[in-house]
């Protein structure tokens, strides 16, 4: 799928400095989001985009699929860091 010119433009200055990462914009159903919302506040992840990338390691990894890297580290609020 092309992207229009302009859109990667606007995508493209808000990723500088972030060569090593894209942006997912992906809609899901209002219950889901509700869920891992209360997830994330019950301590699953610190973020709702830490939770999905997390998981979609571990399904990529339990679908036979190697990351190659290690995950980066992720730093709490109490200073603590801890693996993503």
């Amino acid at each position: 799928m092309n992207t229009p010119k302009h859109k990667r433009e606007i995508h493209e200055n808000r990723s500088k400095g972030r060569k090593d990462k894209t942006r997912w914009l992906i809609p899901v159903p209002l219950r889901l989001d509700a869920i891992l919302e209360e997830a994330v506040r019950k301590g699953a992840a610190i973020t709702k985009s830490e939770f999905v990338r997390e998981a979609t390691r571990r399904y990529l990894e339990a679908l036979g699929f190697s990351l190659g890297v290690e995950p980066q580290p992720v730093k709490q609020e109490k200073g603590e860091v801890v693996n993503a």
